[in-house]
């Protein structure tokens, strides 16, 4: 029996399939690095300046996956929850996202893409007293990243004020925790089950849930964080819809100013 010979191969061309090959892994491996190494300023600079000679190929091969909702780890889900007061005081409350509410499929991704981004970005408030003194930069970057919150999550409250006109609109984020294996294994039970789903409050850093901590310490930014301009022909819609202010209380509930009760964690769960 015959053995094939080998295709002879110059260096030069050896060296250019073995760039095409190191660029291709680079491709398949950059994204989802760049992903896990994302924080409230940004990717890693690091990571960024490996995935910027790959990064037109990787989105050209649909390859720029973040793949941290996959197995083997998950990790929990976030919602945003929304209670929607009448003038004479009927309660509307519903939570997003939710299968049964969006519909196709596509429409529901929207909707959880959303509320994993505001989880994603939000900061809490501070900076702390001690930081300004310290850092004037870390505490200046403090600011603008919960000024970015802010404005994300002041968006949805806007959203839902004009889509419900003349009505108090309350938010607030909720954690979908996942049961442990061994525990679920023992003791099965649905995974939506109330007891998985906790409120992420919205208190400064070093404060208890019942609100009490350093919050006393904090201290207002040295001056007002850059504005986000609006997109083409946002201003007129918000001027027509008046949006009012938005607080947060203890609980992590984000609301317009007339608005200033808690709501309950709804027992009617999405899907």
């Amino acid at each position: 029996m015959t053995l094939p010979r080998p295709i002879p191969l110059s260096p030069r061309l050896r060296f250019f399939l073995s760039a095409l090959l190191i660029g291709h892994l680079l491709a398949v491996i950059a994204p989802p690095l760049s992903f896990q190494t994302r924080g409230p300023l940004g990717q890693s600079p690091v990571v960024a300046t490996v995935l910027a000679p790959v990064e037109g190929y990787s989105q050209a091969m649909y390859m720029d996956r973040g793949y941290a909702f996959f197995a083997p780890d998950p990790g929990p889900s976030h919602l945003i929850q929304a209670a929607i007061t009448s003038k004479d005081g009927s309660r509307v409350e519903t939570m997003f996202p939710d299968l049964d509410e969006q519909w196709p499929r596509l429409l529901y991704h929207r909707h959880f893409m959303l509320s994993e981004y505001l989880t994603e970005v939000y900061f809490p408030p501070g900076p702390p007293r001690e930081l300004a003194k310290v850092d004037p930069i870390d505490a200046e970057n403090w600011v603008r990243a919960r000024a970015r919150y802010e404005h994300v999550r002041q968006s949805i409250v806007g959203h839902l004020q004009r889509r419900y006109p003349g009505q108090d609109v309350a938010i607030r984020r909720v954690e979908h925790l996942i049961p442990d294996l061994v525990a679920f294994q023992q003791s099965p039970v649905a995974l939506d089950d109330p007891r998985f789903y906790q409120v992420m409050l919205d208190v400064p850093v070093g404060t208890s849930s019942d609100g009490t901590g350093r919050g006393e310490d904090l201290i207002a930014p040295s001056r007002p964080p850059e504005s986000v301009p609006p997109p083409p022909g946002a201003e007129q819609e918000a001027t027509d819809a008046k949006p009012q202010p938005s607080l947060t209380d203890g609980a992590g509930l984000s609301m317009s100013r007339n608005s200033t009760e808690s709501f309950r964690l709804a027992l009617r769960v999405p899907r």
